[in-house]
């Protein structure tokens, strides 16, 4: 999605209808046929992808109204719950074990699978409308007719960074009206860092208590570290945004910290006495079914 995002609309609008028309014959394929689990989790993972895509696409489009941010958040957040529930009931259909205690922990990972990855997407997503949201507010408002060509990319963040801490620390935050700046950072701001939160505890009850066979659930090596690690520098920021813009510490920091410990200590058990190739091939197991 990185360099997705940085693209122009025009580029990143050009592909849009033909991934839909493809994941629109799959996903109907899906449905009337069935299919492996490890085809239904990667089809999971593409219709987030496209969806990231299309929001990507509206907050570029819209990044001078909140209004419109709120909106992209709320139908992102409710696509997301809306994947869990159809792919959960897709792989409770596509289950191959022999063994009804085997196919019930394959389903339990595999669903927790879907639900951490949708968390993500909307982890991603929030950060992106509160990025342009942010920018918003010490951009000059575009008119009509430059609405198509001032668009908001990466490096704008880097030269206004200093005016956007001085905004939020201007900013009455005791004052939340509809519609201001200060009620959408709060309200998503706060339900992004909540979803931070959850998304490394379900990390961390992943490896250490769920197991299939007396077999801990060792996860795909490379995207589970990657994912973990972009959680942990979300949170880091976001602690330190609120400390320098807003003059404020998190109220569970040490919480937080006792977490981030945790963590690690899940990162190291999982992998032990392993190293180069046998960290990229391990962890597979939620794929095991679907072969």
């Amino acid at each position: 999605m990185h360099g997705y995002v940085v693209k122009p609309i025009s580029k990143q609008q050009h592909h849009m209808p033909e991934i839909r028309r493809i994941l629109s014959v799959v996903g109907n394929a899906i449905r009337v046929f069935g299919s492996r689990s490890s085809i239904i989790m990667l089809f999971s993972e593409l219709c987030l992808e496209e969806a990231e895509m299309q929001a990507s696409i509206d907050a570029k489009t819209h990044w001078f109204d909140l209004a419109s941010l709120d909106v992209l958040i709320s139908a992102h957040a409710r696509k997301c719950e809306e994947l869990k529930a159809i792919m959960s009931g897709h792989l409770s259909l596509s289950s191959c074990s022999s063994s009804r205690e085997e196919a019930q922990a394959v389903l339990q990972i595999q669903i927790q699978i879907q639900f951490t990855n949708a968390n993500l997407s909307h982890i991603r997503v929030g950060g992106l409308a509160l990025y342009h949201g942010l920018l918003s507010k010490v951009q000059p408002q575009p008119t009509r007719s430059q609405l198509d060509a001032r668009e908001i990319m990466p490096e704008d963040a880097m030269e206004v960074s200093s005016e956007i801490i001085s905004s939020l620390q201007a900013s009455p935050f005791s004052h939340q009206e509809p519609g201001s700046m200060a009620a959408f950072l709060t309200t998503h701001g706060d339900a992004r860092f909540t979803t931070l939160e959850r998304s490394l505890r379900d990390f961390i009850f992943m490896t250490q208590h769920v197991q299939l066979d007396g077999v801990s659930y060792y996860p795909p090596a490379v995207p589970s570290v990657s994912d973990v690690l972009f959680i942990c520098r979300e949170m880091v920021e976001n602690i330190a945004t609120q400390l320098k813009g807003l003059r404020v510490l998190q109220p569970d920091v040490d919480v937080h910290i006792l977490l981030f410990q945790d963590v690690a200590e899940s990162l190291s058990s999982i992998w032990p006495g392993r190293r180069g190739p046998e960290r990229w091939h391990s962890g597979r197991l939620h794929f095991r079914c679907g072969r």
